[in-house]
């Protein structure tokens, strides 16, 4: 992996907002990393593999959708904290 993401665990939600380096993984397309998890609905938070791009996406599974959320990584948790991040 050529991107790094700083990783965060919600502990009011239980859940990995960003998982640690070692549990990111790329998707079954092999176009995104997918960097964590919403909580609900299975939805991923999820960054292109491209070096240049840190956009964060929640990927909606049912709809197949990917919707923007964060410019990074760090944007994310910084929205995820301020609940600013609505799914």
């Amino acid at each position: 992996m050529t991107k790094n993401f700083s990783p965060y665990y919600c502990n009011e939600t239980f859940v990995d907002i960003v998982l640690p380096e070692d549990r990111i993984v790329t998707d079954e397309t092999g176009e995104w990393f997918i960097i964590g998890y919403a909580g609900v609905d299975g939805i991923t938070f999820r960054a292109g593999i491209h070096e240049n791009d840190s956009t964060i996406y929640a990927f909606y599974p049912l709809q197949q959708e990917y919707v923007k959320v964060a410019d990074s990584a760090d944007d994310l948790i910084a929205k995820w904290k301020d609940n600013q991040v609505h799914l």
